[in-house]
């Protein structure tokens, strides 16, 4: 509760004048300050991005409740398209084996251009946008 300036008795925080004593009161504009949802960085996210499953689903949890940039969307779909690559070659022997050397080669590819900072996509996985 405010306290009226003239007679010291206390008054609704939002009153224009004091019932108590018909006074004027003094209303303090409040300044809200708008923070952003995550001090995280575009660039960071998309390197955490890479990073196993988790890493993936952190930086999708972080980059939620704001504006996602170009390059963000696309460390995001191409993270998830490699992680699922990766998981489904780690389930057919042979076959898949040789597609997790391809695997690891793109998302080696792709986190040296998300520590760039370039938004470049890979060659077939970069035009799948899921994001």
């Amino acid at each position: 509760m405010k306290v009226c300036e003239h007679c010291g008795k206390e008054i609704y925080h939002a009153a224009a004048i004091c019932h108590h004593c018909g006074n004027k009161v003094e209303t303090e504009t409040e300044v809200i300050e708008e923070k952003p949802v995550s001090d995280v960085s575009d660039k960071t996210l998309g390197i955490i991005a890479y990073i196993t499953l988790i890493g993936f689903i952190l930086a999708l949890v972080l980059s939620n409740g704001r504006e996602r940039s170009e390059f963000l969307k696309l460390q995001l779909s191409q993270a998830l398209i490699i992680t699922l690559c990766h998981i489904g070659g780690i389930m057919v022997p042979l076959v898949g084996w040789v597609l997790l050397i391809v695997v690891f080669f793109a998302w080696a590819s792709a986190l040296i251009f998300a520590c760039q900072g370039k938004t470049k996509p890979l060659p077939v996985i970069g035009e799948f946008r899921v994001f």
